[in-house]
């Protein structure tokens, strides 16, 4: 089955009822895809809320070049393409934002933001331009660690993926999600890091520090896989009983 075909079979209604019914296996499986994608970036910048900041800016990256399918609606997107459509956004001030609306978009207290863009800046990691705006700014010597980690990403979104479409009953392979990802990149990463920051967002509403969230995802993650690994065992013993007294 091609991927478009997929696309003309699930409906919002079939992922929010499959989330419903299968919320304890599918809740493990987003856990340990969020604790690759955040674990890459907390290497980095040993802070989570720094982390959200770059993630907000570069989801504006990548809204920014999907406009480009706006006068081009051939307009290469992949991630292969993608440092040449980060080239060709000449003007920064498209897609730099002040720190009233990273606070805005993140949660994150102002003074929190103020700091933490002042090291970033510092470190390189996003510039600012003449309006007082930050825009994530990816040096050349960061591009090649850039790559590896959209792979990592984009291997842990696939896993993910894969595993829901088997609740669904579509034969999707890890191989055709990436490939997919990978060829329409700034479409799928912008709509997916919007729902990073919202879901960062959350729960620095909730709880005032999302480095919590993290740690908190460690200690789950095992307690998810024991859970199911008693689940399918008692599962496998209850067959084996029905078998003896079938």
């Amino acid at each position: 089955m091609t991927l478009s075909k997929v696309k003309e079979r699930i409906s919002p209604e079939n992922v929010s009822n499959l989330l419903t019914f299968h919320y304890d296996p599918l809740i493990k499986e987003f856990y340990e895809m969020q604790s690759r994608f955040l674990s890459m970036r907390y290497k980095i910048h040993q802070s989570i809320e720094t982390s959200n900041i770059i993630i907000s800016l570069v989801k504006s990256i990548h809204l920014s070049i999907l406009r480009m399918r706006e006068r081009d609606l051939d307009h290469n997107i992949s991630l292969n393409n993608f440092f040449f459509n980060l080239d060709n956004l000449k003007d920064k001030e498209t897609i730099a934002h002040r720190i009233v609306g990273i606070v805005e978009t993140t949660g994150i207290p102002k003074e929190t933001v103020r700091r933490k863009l002042k090291k970033l800046l510092k470190d390189g990691f996003v510039s600012s331009c003449n309006s007082k705006g930050y825009y994530w700014d990816l040096k050349s010597k960061r591009k090649e660690n850039f790559i590896l980690i959209m792979k990592n990403d984009i291997s842990a979104i696939s896993r993910l993926v894969c595993n829901i479409s088997k609740f669904l009953n579509i034969n999707l392979t890890h191989k055709m999600v990436e490939e997919e990802i990978e060829s329409q990149f700034s479409f799928y990463f912008y709509h997916f890091l919007n729902c990073q920051v919202n879901w960062l967002r959350m729960w620095q509403n909730k709880i005032k520090d999302v480095d919590l969230i993290f740690i908190t995802m460690q200690v789950l993650i095992p307690t998810l896989k024991y859970s199911d690994r008693n689940a399918i065992s008692k599962n496998k013993d209850l067959n084996n009983i029905y078998t003896l007294i079938g």
